[in-house]
Formats: structure tokens, C-alpha cells, sequence
């Protein structure tokens, strides 16, 4: 974005002679030249349209709440932005600043350029929605982005008259409401005025409702939003639910307020196709008060595509990477906030930001502004700095000229994050001070109706600078220090007590040691130094698969019991909790049912690396910008890969527990008691090395006792070989047996040519959402004469995709794969290679009591069914190594493995 002196000399000549002309400035003459605007532009502007006069109450706008408790007419509140919280009943409009806009001359371009394969409109968008919009909605803020925040492309829209009624419901006609558009919009229509919506009363106790049902494209998270249109007489408490593929979210929402634009209620995971019971939004008709009325209009999931031509059609790219001009439109706002003063719609963007907050903003709402943007200069410059707003174009405090609380709130904003950055990231970062400047972006003739701050975070063309903005761990501590920051000036400016909610916990684990129980337990979170305070509860989110989690339950130690039916299976994710709000959620573990109360397997999951080599290359030639890179978390490391795990053991209908490295080397579980350990370390490296010192000693200790261990990642013999020590040379040829040959395989295809793996044919390139791309896998070679080579890379690779060693003398075998286990693309090919791994480690499918079969039907000959290809797969593995066993004195196979 760059304050440079180069600009300033010349944005400062054009302000003076705009001002001394008197005149408002020809269309054409606009340009955004770093985001600063002559303020005369802002000064003849059309005034902003008022949404309301009503006054915000005590009472936040949007809660989430508890289901009903049978019985009771009221709900419970739950966490994240419930009620309390260190940002409860405060509403943050935050913008991402720039974004892909129509150029006539050039057609569609970002508004900043590839510095270091980074470009700010993307960081900017990346960071806000992975992190900072979780950060202040943890802490209890009402969050309003200015640009789409949606990461995920897919768009389905249901609008009133795709709604159906349910029990008692008695609608009537709103002339006004959401209508759906001819696409790609070519003009200035407002999509929340081109149709009409549906109104019906409330009642004290639920009669009704309506019901919203998606076409859900394709499995997935989503951003979903409802609309409606706000009334004087609407309920204050609109009680809205989500359904979602982990259960049910519910909401009370005031539709007297933040009307006739989308309303962020959350991110939720749902299933492809339509079902009510997991992809449809509820409004319920309950309401406490009294003669109130509830609108019902249109509902959405998904950030979409562009779909707004300006001359050169519209360009589908995702919603979050187009600019704030075209989402403002998107989300209702009149033609007056939008195209304001100029043809060029850079111009536009750069007030459209902050001029859509003051649209959507309520009288008496108590709110702020952020703008995040990173600098550019020379190549030379470096540092965080930030602005208010001013008459200069690059001026001294004693200059401001904007929104009363602006300092303030900047002085706590850019203290918390240079402090912050000091004590985590690097001690001398620095301190290029706070200043002024006449930003459209905070010009009050924009938006006079909060302090509105704009924030460079750093220079993304500066080396050292772009390594920082381009590590994910940056990206997180930088938004954690502005939601602090912005809790930290709320609550000064109220002279009130501050509580900053805690970092999730750690060594997180799902045990069985009781058939029908699962025993949950972690340690509280490592706080590092600028983290908020510590955790006085935690709260446990359950899931069927590891991707859709429900509400969650409340618990106040450190170790929860669920209980779990025969053959089910369940995963886990664990937040941290205090009067401030909730933490990011922890690594997703879990656990499928044993009968014995002892898992056979234990799956650890040692993939925690995150950094900024692990960025997603994107080739955006066509927008004059070549290759850069994303940052997209759940494609570099989500922490669900225990799941995908879990998922192909679950074919296999044998029992896991699972649990974090950290935990192992903690000593917190004994290897011993699993007849196999299924150790995954994804893309850990030399710096975030594979296996460190303690899980080493763990795993040298199980195998020398007999256990089953299967290694995989895709850095393994290059970190413990190729650039490791003697001691980790040592483990790796005399523990995992296997020997580093190169670096990179150049394929992502493999074959089984060995063992229970022969005749496999498969690829490990799942690089779409819950996956990754691991990009060197590995060329392993067998260490010694009791190791043989299991699978190939693809013909002509020198070099095998894994190894699999056996101790001629006792149980012990070692499996290591080159490549992540989790990387497999299809469930079915995981399920496929999983059940052969668990075949060569002589494990079997739990046994259970069935049911007696009634006399007169049934029974082994019924044609009816069938196991499908992976049990008939197993069974016949089965037998094969029953009759292996049986000739080499072992146990029967249909006997588990005692766990003395």
C-alpha cells in the first residue's frame, strides 16, 4: 500500500490545488494511488443513507445460544459471542482493504502487485478470515467484513419462496426483499430490493417456523448468512437455526437492526446434496417479545464467484479475492456507497470500505473500524506503522483531524502489535510510529460514526518483512494482537476490568480403557509471550468424522469421558475458555469403539508444522501477477488428519485411540498397551523435526518390546538422514530400517510391489481442502536384510515409496512411507492401502457378540447385502495370515492381543 515520500509530495500537490479550486474533481482525474484521496472527494461525496433511528440497547446484537431445555421457554447461552466475552455487545467492521478490480484499459488486476510471490489483496483476505474474524467473534464481537470473508467459492442462495412452513405459520407479503438477479449484474441493481420477502407474527412459545433447505454442491465449510428486513417491530430475539452436518447452532438475532444486507451467523461444515436435517437455516417464531414480528427472506452459504460486470464480464474468481466495491453491492448497499465520485472503481473501493460501515452501522451501535494492509516503499523499509486519519498526506499526530477514539483505539492496536511481534516473532522488529493521513479509507465525510484506524502491518516488499507476512504463525500472532488490542481500548475507554481469552490446549488425547468409554485429556495451553491469560474451563466439540463438530459441552477439568456405542466411532476438538471468550480450537483427535475397553491401534499425529514454505503456489498470469502464493490453511495443515486416519481404521472395523506426539514424549501414554502405533509426521522437516529426542526414546522402547509401528511423511529420511545427526541417522536405519536415496520422487504415484501392499496402484495427490500437497516425498531404500521394499514410486523412480522390515525373532515390524499416509487421494484408496497395512501387522477386525439369528431366516447364506470390497479384502488377508501363523506357532488371529 506505501506511504512512501515519493507519493506524498504528489498526492499532497493534487490535494492543494483541489482545495484552492473549490471545485469538485472531474471523474476521470481520480485514481487510487496507495489508498490515499484528495479529501475533496470525501468532502462532496453524497451523504451516507441511515439504515434506522432506533438505538442500540444493552443487549448484543447477535448471541449464540443454547437448544431449548425441554421444558423451559428460555435458552442457555454457549460460547463463542454469546454473551460475555472481552468484546461482548461491540461490533468490529473490519477491512481487508483492495481486491481484484475492472481496469478499462487492462481489464481485471489486483490493486497491488507480486512483491516476493506475495500480493497484499490476497494476505490481507487470507489473514482476516482464517484468523482475525475468529479472534474477535471468540471474544464475543458482532463482526462485519466489509469484503467477502468466505473462503470457500460455491454459492447457493435460497430465497423466501424456496422456504416452507412448518406447524403454525401465517405469512403475509413484504413488498420488500431479496430478489435474485439477472447474472452477471451489468448496472446498479440492489439484489435486497429487487424482490419481496414474507413477514409472520411471533408467539411466546414456538408454533412454527420456516425452513430453508440447500442444494449443497459440494462437501465442505461454509460462511452462512441470513437476510431480512428490519422493522421497528421485529423481534429483538429472532431465533434462528443452523443445521449443519455436526448438529445444530442456535441464534437470537435483533431484526430491528442490520437489515437488507447479509448477516454473518457463522462457518459450518455441511454434506453434499439436500437434506434438511444437515443444510437448512430454521427461523423459529418463539420470541420474548411480545406482538413482535419476524421477516423472512433470503438465506445464503458459500462467498461465490464475481458475478458483477463492468465491462469486460465478470471475472469468477472467488468473492474474497474481488475488491469491497463489488461485495458492497453484493450486500445491499445503495448506489450512493459505492460508486461515489468516480469511473474508476479503485476510486470507489477506497471509501466504499468504510462508507458500507457507516451504511450498516445502527445509531448507538457501539463499534470500531480496521483496516489491514502491509506497505511498500523501496525494498528498503520495514516495520509496522499505522494511521488516522488527517489533512497530509503522510502527517504528525497533532494533525488528526478524524473520528473522536481513532487514537486511542490506534495507540492500543499498534502497541499490542509491535510488542507482540517484539516478544514472539522478532526482538528488534520495528517501530515505524503512528501517524496521520489523508486515507479515504478513515476519512470521517466518509464514515463519521466510529474511530476508524488503518494499520500497515508490514512492507511485503521487503525481504524480511515478506518472510514474516508469508508464515502463517505471523498471520496468527498479528491478528491475535489486533483483537487484543481492540478489547484492550474498549475496555480502557470504559474503565473496565479486562480478561484476554487463553491459547487452546495441548497434549490432547482420546483413550479407552473401559468398553463404551472414551477418556479425553489434554494439558492446559502453553501460552507464549504476548498470549492472553490463562483458561478457567475448557470446552470438549464432538464429531462423527472430524469435520462437522457440534456445540460442544462445558467442562472444567482437564479430562472429559464420552460415551460411545458398539462400533462407533467419534473425534474430538478441545478450546479454552475464560471470561474474555474462547480460544482456536485444538488438533482434532478420536477414538472408535473396542469392545475389550483396550483399542488395538493408536494413531499419533506429529504433523504440527506450519510455516511460510508450506504456501500454496497459484499461477494468476492471466491477472499480470505470474505465480504467487496463498495462504489457505486447510490446505497446508488443518490438524484434522487424525480423521483420515481414523476413517480408513473404521473400514477396517478395528479399534483406535489416537493422541499428539507431544503427549508420547510427555510420557502421558504407554505405546506398549497398542498392538500397533500408525505415527504420522505429514510435511516435518529439518526445523519442525520429525521425531524428536523423547519420541525416539518412546518408539526405540516399543519396538524392541515387539510393536508394530507405521511411519509416514514426506520428510523423514531427508530430515533424519540426509540432514540429521548420528543419533538420528541411527534411528532411522536401526528403528524405522530405511535409508535416505533423494529428496524428491518427481511423481505422486505409488505401487504396491511387496507383501500385503502388492498389486496396489495408487497416488498421494489430494491437495483440495482437509489435504495437502506434499511436494517432496521421499526416495527411501531398505537398510538392512530383514527389510524389503513394499511400495514403488512410478516406473523409471530410483528409489522405494516405503519399506517394511520384520524382526525374524519376535512380532516387531516397521513399516516407513516416504509419503503421508493422509495425502491418499479417495477414501476409498486410504481404506483400500489401510486395510493391507493392518493385514501385514497381523491385525483383524474387533470381534463382537452378534445377535442371535431367528430361527426361520438370515443367518450366512442370505443373499441380501454384503461386505463390499474392503472386508471381502480382509477376510480373505485374514485367512491368509491365520494359516501364516498357524505353521509359525503364532496365536489364532481371532484372539486380540492381550495388552498385559
Amino acid at each position: 500500500m506505501g506511504v512512501g515520500a515519493k507519493f506524498a509530495a504528489v498526492w499532497g500537490l493534487i490535494g492543494l490545488l483541489a482545495m484552492i479550486g473549490g471545485e469538485r474533481p472531474a471523474r476521470a482525474q481520480l485514481a487510487d494511488t496507495c489508498g490515499l484521496e484528495d479529501p475533496a472527494v470525501a468532502r462532496y461525496a453524497p451523504p451516507v443513507p441511515t439504515k434506522s433511528s432506533l438505538r442500540f440497547g444493552d443487549t448484543p446484537f447477535l448471541r449464540r445460544v443454547r437448544a431449548k431445555v425441554p421444558g423451559s421457554v428460555r435458552f442457555g447461552v454457549v460460547g463463542r459471542g454469546a454473551v460475555g466475552g472481552a468484546l461482548s455487545g461491540k461490533t468490529v467492521y473490519v477491512s481487508a482493504g483492495h481486491g481484484l478490480t475492472w481496469v478499462s484499459s487492462l481489464g481485471w488486476r489486483t490493486q497491488r502487485g507480486n512483491t516476493h510471490d506475495l500480493v497484499e489483496d490476497f494476505i490481507s483476505s487470507e489473514t482476516i478470515a482464517h484468523y482475525l474474524i475468529p479472534y474477535l467473534r471468540n471474544m464475543g464481537a458482532y463482526v462485519v467484513p466489509v469484503r467477502e470473508s468466505g473462503l470457500n467459492p460455491n454459492l447457493v442462495i435460497v430465497d423466501d419462496g424456496g422456504a416452507t412452513a412448518e406447524g403454525t405459520v401465517t405469512t403475509s407479503a413484504d413488498p420488500t426483499g431479496y430478489g435474485d438477479s439477472v447474472l452477471p449484474i451489468v448496472d446498479e441493481t440492489n439484489p435486497f430490493t429487487s424482490g419481496t420477502s414474507l413477514v409472520f407474527d411471533s408467539a411466546t412459545t414456538e408454533t412454527g417456523r420456516m425452513v430453508w433447505t440447500f442444494d449443497v454442491p459440494e462437501s465442505g465449510a461454509y460462511n452462512v448468512y441470513v437476510g431480512y428486513v428490519q422493522d421497528a417491530s421485529r423481534a429483538s430475539d429472532a431465533h434462528y437455526i443452523v443445521r449443519h452436518a455436526g448438529g445444530e447452532a442456535h441464534y437470537h438475532l435483533d431484526q430491528r437492526r442490520h437489515g437488507s444486507t447479509w448477516v454473518l451467523l457463522g462457518r459450518f461444515y455441511f454434506y453434499a446434496g439436500q437434506s434438511a436435517e444437515f443444510g437448512s437455516i430454521v427461523l423459529a417464531n418463539d420470541s420474548a417479545d411480545a406482538g413482535s414480528t419476524l421477516s423472512a427472506d433470503a438465506v445464503r452459504i458459500g462467498g461465490g464467484v464475481g458475478r458483477i460486470d463492468r465491462g469486460g464480464g465478470a471475472n469468477g474468481r472467488p468473492m474474497f479475492e474481488n475488491n469491497s466495491r463489488y461485495a458492497a453491492q453484493l450486500n445491499g448497499a445503495p448506489t450512493s456507497v459505492y460508486n461515489y465520485s468516480s469511473s474508476a472503481d479503485g476510486s470507489d473501493d477506497v471509501g466504499t470500505r468504510s462508507r458500507f460501515s457507516a451504511w450498516d452501522h445502527e445509531d448507538g451501535e457501539d463499534a470500531v473500524y480496521i483496516a489491514w494492509h502491509t506497505n511498500a516503499f523501496d525494498g528498503t523499509a520495514h516495520g509496522t506503522s499505522s494511521f488516522a486519519y488527517g489533512p497530509s498526506s503522510f502527517g504528525p499526530l497533532s494533525e488528526f483531524s478524524g473520528v473522536s477514539g481513532s487514537l486511542e483505539l490506534m495507540d492500543a492496536v499498534h502497541n499490542e502489535m509491535v510488542g507482540d511481534f517484539r516478544a514472539v516473532w522478532q526482538d528488534d522488529w520495528q517501530d515505524r510510529g503512528q501517524h496521520t493521513a489523508y486515507f479515504g479509507e478513515v476519512n470521517p465525510n466518509h464514515n463519521p460514526e466510529m474511530p476508524a484506524v488503518l494499520f500497515e502491518i508490514a512492507f511485503h516488499d521487503e525481504a524480511n518483512d515478506a518472510d514474516a507476512l508469508r508464515d502463517p504463525r505471523f498471520r496468527r500472532l498479528a491478528a491475535r494482537a489486533i483483537a487484543q488490542g481492540v478489547a484492550k481500548y474498549f475496555a480502557a475507554r470504559d474503565g473496565a476490568g479486562l480478561t484476554l481469552p487463553p491459547e487452546p490446549p495441548v497434549k490432547v488425547r482420546a483413550q479407552q480403557s473401559v468398553a463404551g468409554t472414551v477418556r479425553l485429556s489434554w494439558a492446559p495451553p502453553v501460552s507464549d509471550a504476548a498470549a492472553g491469560d490463562a483458561p478457567t474451563g475448557y470446552r470438549v466439540y464432538r464429531s462423527r468424522d472430524g469435520l462437522a463438530f457440534d456445540d460442544g459441552v462445558d467442562v472444567s477439568a482437564t479430562d472429559h469421558e464420552l460415551v460411545i456405542e458398539e462400533r462407533e466411532t467419534v473425534y474430538v476438538r478441545i478450546t479454552s475458555t475464560n471470561a474474555g471468550g474462547e480460544s482456536l480450537p485444538s488438533r482434532v483427535v478420536g477414538a472408535r469403539h473396542s469392545p475389550t475397553g483396550r483399542a488395538q491401534v493408536l494413531v499419533v499425529a506429529g504433523f504440527e508444522r506450519l510455516d511460510g514454505n508450506m504456501l500454496i503456489p497459484n499461477d494468476l498470469t492471466a491477472y499480470a501477477l505470474d505465480t504467487i502464493e496463498r495462504g489457505f490453511i486447510d490446505r497446508i495443515n488443518d490438524g484434522s488428519y487424525v480423521a483420515r486416519f481414523g476413517a480408513a481404521i473404521d473400514s477396517a472395523e478395528v479399534s483406535f485411540d489416537s493422541t499428539s506426539a507431544s503427549a508420547v514424549a510427555a510420557g502421558d501414554i504407554d505405546l506398549a498397551d497398542y498392538t500397533a502405533v500408525l505415527w504420522f509426521v505429514g510435511e516435518e522437516s529439518t526445523v519442525d523435526q520429525p521425531f524428536d529426542a523423547d519420541e525416539r526414546s518412546a518408539l526405540r522402547a516399543y519396538v524392541a518390546g515387539g510393536g508394530k509401528l507405521l511411519a509416514s511423511g514426506s520428510e523423514i529420511a531427508w530430515a533424519l538422514g540426509e540432514r540429521g545427526d548420528t543419533e538420528t541417522n541411527a534411528f532411522l536405519s536401526e528403528i524405522l530400517h530405511a535409508t535416505f536415496v533423494g529428496d524428491d520422487a518427481d511423481t505422486y504415484a505409488v505401487a504396491g510391489v511387496a507383501d500385503t501392499l502388492d498389486g496396489v496402484q495408487a497416488s498421494f495427490d489430494d491437495f483440495g481442502a482437509g489435504s495437502y500437497d506434499a511436494n517432496f516425498p521421499d526416495l527411501l531404500a531398505p537398510a538392512d536384510g530383514d527389510t524389503v521394499s513394499v511400495m514403488d514410486y512410478a516406473a523409471g523412480t530410483f528409489g522405494s515409496a516405503a519399506t517394511l522390515w520384520r524382526d525374524p525373532a519376535s512380532d516387531a515390524a516397521v513399516m516407513t512411507m516416504g509419503f503421508p499416509f493422509e495425502t491418499i487421494a479417495g477414501a476409498d484408496a486410504r481404506a483400500d492401502v489401510m486395510a493391507r497395512i493392518l493385514a501385514s501387522f497381523e491385525i483383524v477386525p474387533d470381534v463382537y457378540e452378534e445377535p442371535e439369528e431367528p430361527e426361520d431366516g438370515g443367518g450366512c447364506c442370505d443373499s441380501g447385502g454384503g461386505g463390499g470390497p474392503v472386508t471381502s479384502l480382509l477376510l480373505l488377508l485374514i485367512i491368509m495370515v491365520s494359516v501364516r501363523r498357524s505353521f509359525t506357532g503364532g496365536r489364532l488371529l481371532g484372539t486380540l492381543r492381550s495388552h498385559e
